[in-house]
């Protein structure tokens, strides 16, 4: 009961999810349609499916590959931007010669790349959204990352 009272304080604000309250979400969603909905926006990222390790992963041959040491300190200052927002901010940091578009187009290239291989849909994530589906719920899907340019 208490879990759902704070789950419940949780909705009425406005639902937030991550993968550590997942099952949580899908408790409420499942079970208390009252609080009708008129849209749920999913992060991608970290809750959907498993990317937060790859991008940190592409980050840091973009940055080990220039020279540089990708230390947690600077890990802390950039996670969360918009990708547009992080680059700016490491090309501060690091002094790159190439340009934050540059850099940003590398970036997505090599993410492009682990994503097929590697990125993997975080538990309950298809379970979630499959059953928002289902119910009529308009739902999207969010993401601070770069869309793909058309080739």
């Amino acid at each position: 009961q208490a879990i759902f009272e704070k789950a419940l304080r949780m909705a009425q604000g406005g639902l937030t999810f991550n993968p550590e309250s997942m099952a949580l979400a899908i408790y409420i969603l499942k079970r208390h349609l009252t609080l009708n909905y008129k849209a749920i926006i999913f992060d991608m990222d970290g809750l959907l499916v498993d990317s937060e390790r790859i991008w940190f992963e592409a980050e840091q041959v973009l940055i080990e590959k220039r020279g540089h040491e990708y230390t947690a300190e600077v890990r802390e200052q950039i996670i969360g931007l918009r990708l547009d927002e992080f680059m700016t901010k490491l090309h501060r940091i690091y002094g790159f010669e190439e340009t934050v578009q540059q850099l940003t187009e590398e970036l997505e290239l090599h993410m492009i790349e682990l994503i097929g291989v590697d990125v993997k849909p975080q538990p309950g994530a298809q379970e979630i959204v499959e059953w928002v589906q289902a119910q009529g719920i308009p739902h999207c899907i969010a993401s601070s990352g770069g869309r793909p340019k058309p080739s």
